[in-house]
């Protein structure tokens, strides 16, 4: 017996859902922290869905100033001393990936 072609794929709504909260999740992650995301189902043929997502992100943040407050005064020096090197800058959009890429660079 040969089998052709694909085995069928069923649609699970809750993949759907799990979809929007990561594409919500992305959003945050990258400065959009009044994003929203739904979706809606078409029903095309007979066995066919299309999910359709709508995400309203809304404005970004930016970042207005950057601070480092640091106990030690010869820590704090060496910090002062790199922030050429920041991957932080004001007025770019607020990034979790920046922000651990600069925690990173900092330890």
């Amino acid at each position: 017996v040969r089998n052709l072609g694909e085995p069928p794929v069923y649609f699970a709504r809750r993949d759907a859902e799990v979809n929007a909260v990561k594409m919500r999740s992305y959003l945050e992650n990258n400065g959009f922290f009044n994003a929203s995301t739904t979706f809606t189902l078409d029903t095309l043929r007979r066995r066919q869905i299309r999910v359709n997502y709508l995400v309203n992100e809304q404005a970004a943040f930016h970042l207005r100033t950057i601070n480092y407050q640091i106990a030690d005064s010869r820590i704090d020096s060496l910090v002062r001393q790199s922030l050429g090197a920041s991957v932080l800058k004001v007025c770019d959009r607020f990034s979790f990936d920046q922000l651990s890429a600069e925690k990173v660079r900092l330890e």
